[in-house]
């Protein structure tokens, strides 16, 4: 099957999310895939720093460059993300992918305080009108997660499959206990003191404020933290006064930007991960911990939405606060939960099972869009290859 992906961001590039979801498509389904920078450079288009409203242009950037494309090339189907889709009119039949609420997190971080109105306008107004207006021309709209359908539903646009995401079971695996404590050491952690792990960004809605809080108030545990950027000029948490970026020390371990394939030795260090964000689509990173064997305690967001409160895997905490998140990272550590985390992933959440997902549905769109849309396109040449003798239409078919 030829397939077009088009997305903001390099697959390339390191960040999780949206990223590891382009690459992943782009590795097991072989879609030739498109970004903004490629856009703008066959375009001749200067992209300069960030302005507000620029991703409007970006989207109307992708338009012009995919409908370039197909004047030259035929695709079976053309996938995007749902706000890189927003402007997209393409031969081929449209596949949406809604990975981010927008509109959720955006008024989540308005009434904190942390946005302010024009930055909520932007997030909360501008990004899911992008979405809204690319889940009306396309052929179909496909959701990360059960949760994500919901947020769809918000969006007034109706979700035709929920496809999860998908890990490599082969990549992200248990270690051993020697191997655990060999990255420990490594790490300059403590070998015999628990290790809860924090991965996401420096941002309010990832719920850092809350793990900050954590270490705070348990200094007998050492923290573990990955962020996806580097330390950021401003220290302190956007939208508070008294959370700080962390710094390395004897009972913590900060790191950033790593790969994702580097991830699966840090998920093995770590006897606990947290995730504590009140939002999220799908909630990637902890499906890769639990494969790796390492149990988590999240709040019920994304994939967890509809999971029980606790079981092999870990704890659901209703809330995202101290200490609802506290008292799950003791029943993991005293072993009352999260005995068996790779049993709640594998084999679902896996690579696989996405591939078969996605060749499934896009089998369905093409077969519809041959089934219904070319007979229309021939019945229009048909109509155009009519002639008018003797005040009757006689209709000469073109050939198929």
């Amino acid at each position: 099957m030829n397939l077009l992906m088009v997305g903001w961001a390099s697959s390339e590039q390191q960040a999780g999310g949206v990223e590891s979801i382009q690459k992943d498509m782009v590795d097991r389904l072989g879609a030739r895939f498109v970004d903004v920078r490629e856009a703008a450079r066959e375009l001749g288009v200067e992209v300069g720093r960030y302005q507000r409203h620029a991703n409007i242009d970006r989207a109307c950037m992708l338009a012009e460059y995919v409908e370039r494309l197909e004047e030259n090339q035929s695709f079976d189907a053309v996938i995007a993300a749902a706000d890189a889709g927003a402007m997209l009119h393409t031969k081929a039949p449209l596949v949406l992918y809604w990975h981010n609420p927008y509109r959720d997190i955006a008024d989540h971080l308005h009434r904190q305080g942390s946005y302010d109105r024009s930055k909520w306008y932007e997030y909360a107004k501008q990004y899911p009108a992008l979405e809204e207006h690319g889940g009306r021309r396309a052929f179909a709209n496909v959701a990360v997660s059960s949760w994500m359908r919901g947020y769809l539903g918000r969006c007034r646009t109706r979700a035709d499959s929920v496809i999860p995401l998908g890990i490599d079971p082969e990549v992200f695996s248990p270690g051993s206990p020697g191997e655990r404590g060999r990255i420990r050491l490594s790490l300059g952690l403590p070998p015999n003191q628990p290790v809860v792990l924090f991965s996401g960004a420096f941002h309010p809605v990832s719920g850092f404020a809350t793990v900050h809080r954590l270490a705070a108030q348990h200094p007998e545990w050492s923290f573990l933290y990955v962020f996806k950027e580097r330390k950021p000029q401003d220290p302190l948490l956007l939208g508070t006064a008294d959370v700080r970026f962390p710094e390395s020390g004897p009972n913590c371990c900060v790191l950033d930007c790593l790969p994702r394939s580097a991830m699966a030795a840090v998920y093995r260090a770590a006897d606990v991960m947290v995730s504590a964000s009140p939002i999220e689509s799908f909630n990637l990173k902890a499906i890769e911990a639990l494969a790796s064997g390492t149990p988590v305690v999240t709040t019920r967001a994304g994939v967890f939405a509809d999971w029980p409160e606790s079981g092999p895997f870990g704890v659901v905490c209703g809330t995202g606060d101290v200490e609802d998140m506290a008292a799950g990272i003791e029943r993991v550590l005293a072993g009352e939960a999260g005995t068996n985390p790779r049993s709640a992933v594998v084999p679902y959440f896996t690579l696989d099972r996405f591939e078969r997902d996605w060749r499934a549905l896009l089998g369905r769109v093409v077969d519809r869009d041959h089934r219904e849309v070319r007979p229309r396109a021939l019945h229009l040449r048909s109509l155009v290859a009519a002639r008018t003798i003797g005040g009757h239409a006689q209709v000469h078919r073109t050939p198929k």
